[in-house]
């Protein structure tokens, strides 16, 4: 694929649960992650052994023409690793998330 051509996907996976009554404001940690049956956000609700968000990761990672998948996460999201141990990205403020965000300009 040539660089005029580049796709990318990005992933909105900053919700933390609140208008779902799924986390603040009921005494749970939201951003904390925990097991199938606690209250935490949509995109890391079990289905079908799995993470909605790792279900749409792995969607996205068959595609051939998209070169990166971005996610953003919530800030104090401690859980995302947890519940997509195959993604391989990186954090804001990191080397490796420098060099996708200057390619995307």
């Amino acid at each position: 694929m040539s660089d005029a051509a580049r796709c990318f996907a990005l992933v909105p996976c900053a919700g933390v649960g609140a208008r779902a009554g799924r986390g603040a404001g009921r005494g749970e940690s939201a951003l904390a992650g925990g097991r199938a049956g606690e209250i935490g956000p949509k995109q890391y609700a079990p289905l079908a052994g799995q993470a909605v968000v790792a279900h749409t990761l792995a969607a996205l990672a068959s595609v051939p023409e998209i070169a990166a998948t971005l996610v953003v996460l919530a800030s104090g999201d401690m859980a995302f690793e947890q519940h997509a141990p195959r993604f391989t990205g990186a954090g804001p403020g990191s080397h490796a998330a420098a060099a996708p965000r200057a390619r995307l300009r």
